[in-house]
């Protein structure tokens, strides 16, 4: 059976709850829908379930109390998808850019949910991501105490983000643990499914860029532009006695989102480590992504090659976002550039 009928199947469905039988398996109690109406449960398949949208709460930016079912009918849209997120979450920030420009539409709507404690940032940096990675009529909302982010997941004890909710106002949802996994097939045809319009698939990839790279230079058996062969490139400045620099190779390494990007998306991702550290660099992480993008200059130092791009390294990881001419778009000192999810998303 198709996702699309199974979907379309679903939205029959209602909301229940669940308690545990002190014999055996749960027993699931018929409840209400956003309508208050009563519903009789059904069996869902593996990756859907039965949400209570009147009684799962979020705060909207007045640190007003609200829940998915009130969501859904102010904006009055069929489907809502409910983007469990945080600022600095690279994976949260490629989804949102994804979801609000190719799923938002007269019938689905769009939040970003922040699982970050308010109190540890600023407003103007919720607003910030929301400007950068979300269209207008994305909301935003705030998971007090991260509840309904420890109620989604499949672990409540290691929440994990992005999590995404596909909320119908029946009670029936798509619950996505993405992990950083590819979500655009799966979240199209289960938004369809819903009731959302119809969608049209992913574009087809950009053919390879003609011009040519203006800071070519040779690397341990390849030269730069044998490596940056798109239109734009990420380009990691790392050394191996730089534990932040092993710190953020494990991230890259974890972060499946963000290898599907370098592998699929509008940029490359290149990681420069010194000559005197490519052997213990290369031992250390080898047959892992980051080891298949890490190469060292053979001519040059890390600054000198820097410095080709009008940037002086003062320390390491320093991530530079460059196109072809070799001008710096972005730059992240220890951290990810913000535009790289937006530059480089496919």
């Amino acid at each position: 059976m198709s996702k699309l009928l199974l979907a379309f199947m679903l939205v029959s469905c209602g909301t229940v709850k669940t308690s545990q039988s002190p014999s055996g398996p749960s027993i699931q109690e018929v409840v209400t829908d956003c309508d208050g109406r009563e519903v009789p449960k059904k069996p869902l398949p593996p990756g859907y379930t039965y949400v209570d949208g009147n009684r799962l709460f979020v705060f909207n930016t007045k640190r007003q109390r609200t829940n998915l079912c009130q969501i859904l009918k102010a904006k009055n849209k069929k489907v809502e998808i409910m983007q469990l997120a945080g600022i600095t979450c690279l994976s949260c920030q490629r989804e949102s850019v994804f979801i609000s420009s190719e799923l938002m539409n007269s019938n689905t709507g769009h939040s970003v949910v922040f699982t970050d404690f308010m109190e540890d940032y600023r407003d103007e940096d919720f607003s910030e991501y929301m400007g950068d990675y979300s269209k207008k009529g994305s909301s935003r909302f705030h998971d007090d105490q991260i509840n309904l982010w420890k109620i989604l997941s499949k672990n409540p004890k290691y929440p994990i983000r992005p999590t995404i909710l596909i909320f119908a106002g029946n009670g029936v949802s798509y619950l996505y643990n993405s992990e950083g996994t590819e979500i655009s097939d799966t979240i199209r045809d289960v938004v369809s499914g819903f009731g959302g319009d119809s969608l049209d698939p992913d574009p087809a990839p950009a053919p390879p860029p003609s011009n040519p790279l203006k800071h070519d230079f040779a690397l341990n058996s390849k030269k730069m532009s044998d490596v940056f062969t798109r239109e734009f490139a990420v380009v990691d400045f790392s050394g191996y006695n730089c534990i932040y620099c092993r710190r953020m190779a494990n991230n890259h390494n974890n972060d499946t989102a963000f290898q599907d990007m370098a592998t699929n998306g509008k940029c490359d991702f290149i990681t420069l480590v010194p000559q005197r550290d490519l052997v213990a660099w290369s031992q250390a992480y080898k047959d892992t992504f980051v080891g298949s993008h890490s190469f060292s200059p053979e001519t040059l130092s890390l600054g000198e090659v820097s410095s080709l791009y009008g940037e002086k390294l003062r320390s390491t990881p320093t991530l530079l976002l460059i196109d072809r001419q070799g001008k710096v778009l972005d730059k992240g000192v220890g951290a990810m550039p913000r535009s790289v999810a937006s530059t480089c998303a496919k």
